[in-house]
């Protein structure tokens, strides 16, 4: 997942490769959002700077090389992102890097745009360009080692990603929010006017800290690793947190923050940026401090997942036991290779494998977090790793099938109350039928479940015939 410090390495990378580049074309698709690179053709890179969750490269005009006009933004989503290619020179081979270049993310085959750069003009006698106020953390461009022949910068549209062409107006009020952006260095950062408009909210404090305008640069992976830290309920208002709550929860943000740009740092290619060796509660079935189980909820208006310990952070508020159902099935399931009861997950169409198999439940082991899907994953290894165990659900077990006679559909509930807990209901919903599943740890060992039930492949195919209109109806939306 890409977030703020990402963006900010990312940036200092590519001013290190584009700046004083001139633009000498543009290939992209027609719905790709740069109808009007076109206009930027023959203009020269003058910045290249992040805010936030946004990545700004800016152009000179043609009339003064400096005077900084309009440009590109880029937003990378959940699997967009870059790939730079220096063209090669005489007895030279092909150089790539990004975070789609080979050893990196998943990229599709195809990129939606390409540009093309020249060489880079007068670069050491513009190094003082290289350095802009509203970005984090700032390094010297590096000295050209080799012979400089142009790049081609690729660019991937997927998964949340989008790019476009900027006005000035644009980035002068995005570099306005850069005193709230949480990597901002800590002589520039606006704590004090942070805390009297965080005070004064209503919102829920998830919805709150991952406004973008207001807090910018914080992401799902920040957010919950700084509510951890900071033994914060995540469902409360915002009005509700006292002035040490909120300067508790400001600084752990930041602080979190802070150590992953400084792995970030470790990348000279613009992959393995990820966090996974530094996250406490994100993706973790288990308490890191206690043990205890995590929750995984998806409230307030921006319906993002959130993870935390209900006794690291307690509501406040006495807890509901939970009560039998009527319809409950023992669920047993075979144990990972480190002999304990797997993860129950599903597969989401488009991001780790193909559409036919959205909504797909497999077992994976419960020590795994973390994601290679951006840029390669974290690049540490670990026990974050998890013990390689993945298996699909329905090779092992048999899912139930609704009063229609159908199979049903997985689901868990992401609410507050039954949190965790999964159940089958009619994937067509034509029928009332929900049947709770508690699981269990099979006697017996993964490898045995795996060939006993390899002849019952054909389950999910099965499925897949049950509701082909209502599947494309989904994809498409």
């Amino acid at each position: 997942m890409v977030e703020g410090p990402k963006y900010h390495r990312h940036a200092e990378l590519l001013r290190r490769a584009m700046l004083r580049r001139r633009l000498r074309s543009v290939r992209a698709e027609a719905s790709s959002g740069l109808e009007r690179a076109q206009q930027l053709i023959g203009c020269t890179v003058r910045e290249v700077f992040a805010v936030g969750k946004e990545l700004f490269i800016l152009f000179a005009v043609r009339w003064d090389e400096t005077t900084r006009g309009g440009g590109l933004r880029l937003h990378f989503g959940h699997g967009g992102g870059y790939m730079v290619e220096h063209k090669p020179f005489e007895g030279s081979s092909q150089l790539q890097w990004g975070p789609k270049a080979e050893g990196g993310g998943h990229r599709r085959d195809r990129h939606s745009a390409m540009l093309e750069f020249g060489i880079q003009e007068d670069a050491n006698e513009h190094a003082a360009d290289v350095v802009h106020g509203s970005a984090t953390h700032v390094t010297t461009q590096a000295s050209v080692s080799l012979p400089d022949s142009g790049i081609y910068f690729y660019l991937w549209n997927e998964l949340g990603s989008s790019y476009d062409t900027t006005l000035p107006d644009y980035v002068r009020a995005s570099e306005a929010r850069s005193v709230f952006d949480i990597n901002a260095v800590e002589t520039k950062f606006a704590f004090a006017d942070c805390l009297s408009v965080f005070q004064a909210s209503e919102e829920l404090v998830v919805d709150l800290i991952m406004d973008q305008s207001r807090l910018p640069g914080v992401g799902n992976i920040i957010k919950c690793e700084g509510l951890f830290a900071a033994r914060i309920f995540p469902l409360r208002r915002a009005s509700e947190l006292n002035d040490s709550e909120w300067t508790k929860l400001l600084r752990e943000l930041r602080e979190f923050s802070d150590l992953w740009y400084r792995h970030c740092q470790k990348s000279e290619d613009g992959q393995r940026m990820g966090c996974c060796h530094l996250m406490r509660i994100y993706g973790h079935h288990d308490c890191s401090t206690c043990s205890g189980p995590v929750s995984l909820v998806k409230e307030g208006t921006r319906q993002r997942i959130t993870y935390f310990c209900p006794q690291c952070q307690p509501s406040g508020k006495a807890e509901r036991s939970r009560l039998p159902h009527r319809k409950e099935l023992l669920f047993t399931l075979p144990s990972c290779h480190c002999g304990v009861l797997p993860a129950l997950l599903q597969v989401r169409a488009g991001n780790y494998s193909g559409f036919s198999d959205d909504r797909r439940a497999y077992l994976s082991c419960p020590k795994r977090r973390g994601s290679r899907y951006d840029d390669g994953g974290c690049g540490v290894s670990g026990s974050w790793d998890g013990c390689g165990f993945h298996v699909w659900l329905d090779d092992v077990a048999e899912i139930p099938s609704c009063a229609c006679a159908r199979p049903g559909l997985l689901r868990r509930v992401v609410g507050i109350q039954e949190n965790g807990r999964y159940f089958v209901r009619c994937a067509t919903r034509q029928c009332r039928s929900r049947i709770w599943l508690r699981l269990q740890l099979s006697t017996e060992s993964a490898g045995s479940n795996a060939r006993v039930a390899c002849s019952t492949g054909s389950r999910w195919q099965r499925r897949l015939s049950f509701e082909p209109t209502r599947r494309l109806a989904r994809t498409a939306g």
